[in-house]
């Protein structure tokens, strides 16, 4: 039989068996309770049911907030104007293919909501100066205005 050799293999031997039974006293609590009476159930639930409402709102907000523009206010458009205007400081410019993936809608749909913001003067396109057949994408000044209006909120 091997014996425990040093001050600190004892040390954590006990503190193995303290948290065996701190474990085995846990669980015999959560077991002796019904569910009904398990009190961290309920304030998750809330927390949840408000989070839930609190989004609901923020999209209405949203939605009315972009006024004529409200169709760009959700889903793909939403997530590509919302990229652009995480990266409009950068120095590095966004690409199409970039834009359709923050979209996270398949490329021809990203492509869609692309043009359809271009048409309505939210984004702008701007040719590679250096590459002819790469085409990057930017808020315009009414984009621009429109996003940080709102999440200046």
């Amino acid at each position: 039989m091997a014996s425990l050799s040093s001050p600190l293999e004892i040390h954590d031997q006990l503190l193995l068996a303290k948290l065996g039974e701190r474990l085995a006293l846990i669980a015999e609590n959560s077991l002796a309770r019904p569910s009904f009476q398990r009190e961290a159930e309920q304030p998750i639930n809330f927390t949840i049911e408000h989070t839930a409402k609190a989004l609901i709102d923020e999209r209405k907000r949203r939605i009315r907030h972009f006024g004529e523009y409200a169709q760009f206010a959700t889903g793909p458009s939403w997530s590509i104007l919302l990229d652009l205007t995480a990266n409009m400081s950068k120095p590095a410019a966004i690409s199409i293919n970039s834009a359709c993936l923050a979209s996270g809608a398949p490329a021809t749909t990203g492509l869609r909501h692309l043009a359809a913001l271009v048409n309505a003067g939210l984004i702008a396109r701007d040719r590679d100066p250096f590459d002819g057949r790469r085409t990057f994408v930017r808020l315009t000044p009414l984009g621009e205005r429109l996003m940080t209006a709102h999440l200046a909120r």
